[in-house]
């Protein structure tokens, strides 16, 4: 259940449909477009339109490969059809999978124009490339993300919860990239609590993404930095029908909006029923900063598409645990990852991974 503040649902980044990175030839469009055809994405579609003048003089038999889904939907695909229409090239290699909302009309489209189009070359390139957009499209729910900064002995905090820093300069701007490349941003009350994020994008620039935060009870004060400025940043709050009603209306009051899902025992919240309510509202992907609490239940409940560690070379001996009991008794019952990325950061080491399903 999706609850607005007083002046309805504020406007947000990343609240509009995603599409995916798209690009012809040697160019691709390396953000997801939001609200529509970017400013972008129409410049890009222009330059196309103006190389089909060049290539009425080239020699025929090429082969255009395009990463892009022909938009059928909008009237904006009058800016990117004739580029290809009206170019002589007799090969559209189509990398990625249709959209399902579009149903493969563009692709009829060019093959009435005597362009002969093959569908799914480079196809796991292409679904690695647009993993979120394709996530997305096929299962109605975002893309998750669960990014954490550990110790040497995979620890997130020390036994106190201090934190701060466990990670380089260096690698907390990368940390700010990644939130800036998600919807929407994810914690529980206990990191609300204890650290009090802002979890705005500060270190680098780029859009903040909509700030969530699984508060079943709602203990997270009303003075916290996640409820106070919302005009930089649009702040949901995830909370049972067991809360307190007087809250939810003061932060309504503040613009927070307060989505209600069921719980699964007495205080723990159904994470799919999250998920899919933020997929509800347009978000595409959410990137899950924590605490253990959340990060263990996301894994528990199988959500979990990509994770991306950070490990600090320290050892703290004792402390939080990243990853809490997953109630696994066997080595091959295990969670298998696949390592896209491995990459040095000022001393620590980022690992890029993916969940094998």
């Amino acid at each position: 259940m999706h609850e607005t503040g007083p002046r309805g649902r504020p406007q947000g980044s990343g609240t509009g449909k995603p599409q995916p990175h798209g690009g012809s030839g040697d160019r691709q469009e390396r953000a997801n477009h939001r609200r529509g055809i970017s400013p972008r994405l129409r410049r890009q579609a222009r330059r196309d339109q103006r190389h089909r003048e060049r290539c009425r003089g080239s020699p025929r038999g090429g082969i255009l490969r395009d990463t892009r889904t022909v938009q059928s939907l909008r009237q904006d695909a009058s800016l990117c059809g004739p580029a290809y229409r009206d170019c002589p090239l007799p090969g559209n290699h189509r990398d990625g999978r249709p959209n399902p909302l579009v149903a493969g009309r563009g692709i009829k489209a060019l093959k009435r124009h005597g362009i002969a189009t093959k569908v799914g070359v480079l196809e796991e390139d292409c679904r690695r490339l647009n993993e979120t957009f394709f996530t997305y499209m096929e299962r109605g729910t975002p893309f998750i993300t669960v990014k954490y900064a550990q110790t040497l002995d995979g620890r997130i905090a020390a036994s106190t919860g201090d934190s701060r820093w466990i990670s380089s300069l260096k690698s907390r701007r990368f940390a700010h990239r990644l939130r800036s490349l998600h919807d929407a941003v994810l914690v529980g009350s206990g990191t609300a609590l204890a650290d009090d994020p802002e979890l705005t994008v500060r270190l680098v620039r780029g859009r903040n993404p909509v700030r969530v935060v699984i508060d079943s009870r709602l203990r997270v004060p009303l003075d916290a930095h996640l409820f106070n400025n919302i005009r930089q940043a649009r702040t949901v709050a995830v909370t049972s029908t067991r809360s307190d009603p007087s809250k939810r209306e003061r932060l309504q009051e503040r613009d927070v909006d307060i989505l209600t899902v069921p719980e699964v025992t007495p205080g723990l919240l159904d994470l799919r029923e999250i998920f899919a309510e933020l997929g509800r509202l347009g978000l595409s992907s959410v990137l899950v900063e924590g605490g253990a609490g959340i990060i263990t239940s996301c894994l528990l409940a199988g959500c979990v598409d990509r994770l991306v560690v950070i490990t600090a070379p320290r050892i703290l001996g004792s402390g939080i645990d990243a990853v809490g009991d997953l109630r696994l008794t066997a080595v091959e019952q295990s969670l298998n990852l696949r390592f896209e990325k491995v990459s040095r950061s000022d001393g620590d080491l980022i690992i890029d991974a993916r969940v094998k399903s």
